[in-house]
Order: C-alpha cells, then structure tokens, then sequence
C-alpha cells in the first residue's frame, strides 16, 4: 500500500516539475501591457495629436484615446483598458506584418505590440516608395494603403 501511495506521489511531484519546466510566462502575464509613456508613443505613431511623454492624464492624450476608441468601435470610456490595449496591440502587429510584406526590411520585423525605431523607418520606407509624405507615423491613410499593397503583393483582393 505503502509502495504504491509512494509512487503515486512520486509520479505527481514529476509532472508538476516537468510543467513547471515547461511553463510559458507569456502566457500569464499579458504581453501587451504597455507603459504610459508606450501607449502615448503608440498614439503618436498612429497619427493621433499627442506629443512624446509620460503620463496620459493630459487633455491631448484623453482626447486621443477617446478618438482611438471611437474610431475603432470600442467602448468609449477614455481609459487604456485591456480591450483599447489589445486592439492597439493587434494593430501594431498587423502593421509589421504588412510591412514585412511590402517593405520587406532585413532583419524582419519582430511583429510585436511595440512601434519601435525599425517599425518608424519601415513607415518612412513605405511612405518613400509609394511617394507620400515621410513622416514615419502610420495614419489612417498610410495604414489603408499599406494594407492596399500588402494584398497586392500576397495576392489578396
């Protein structure tokens, strides 16, 4: 009885330690949490009238968020909750991809939630080739039409 209650345990404390092993911390914690000074960073890149900064209690920034939310289809309470961060993220993602796609920078982009100093010069790439401004921040209109291309070059409609 002894024997078999002991290997059972034994057994038990194996997989916990092997799950433990194997254990993905991205998977708890949310990757997407970005700092106030990212998210405002992100709003910048996006087009939106925010300068460069820390916090996001400013009038400029809640405007921006609100506009985000709004443009978007999120529900509009001018906070940075998950749903407005997750959406951003995808965005920012999608953004790369297509980049890659298009511009087809080397190294790649490292399709991630955050526009960094290669997304911006993959943007002022974009915008040189096709002969827009080059501003190196993904408006509306520079993202429609990098979507534009990036289904030109993938063979989508």
């Amino acid at each position: 009885m002894w024997g078999s209650l002991v290997s059972t345990f034994a057994l038990v404390t194996l997989s916990l330690a092997i799950s433990l092993f194997y254990y993905d911390p991205a998977l708890a914690i949310r990757s997407r949490n970005y700092s106030k000074s990212e998210f405002r960073t992100l709003l910048r890149s996006l087009g939106y009238q925010v300068e460069l900064g820390e916090t996001l209690n400013d009038t400029a920034s809640k405007r921006a968020i609100r506009e985000f939310q709004e443009q978007n289809k999120l529900s509009v309470d001018g906070t940075v909750n998950s749903q407005t961060q997750d959406l951003a993220a995808d965005m920012i993602v999608n953004l790369q991809n297509s980049l890659n796609v298009v511009v087809q920078p080397d190294p790649p982009l490292p399709n991630n939630e955050f526009y960094g100093p290669r997304t911006e010069a993959a943007i002022r790439e974009f915008q040189r080739r096709f002969l827009l401004p080059e501003t190196g921040i993904a408006s509306l209109e520079v993202r429609q039409k990098l979507n534009q291309e990036a289904r030109k070059v993938s063979g989508y409609k």
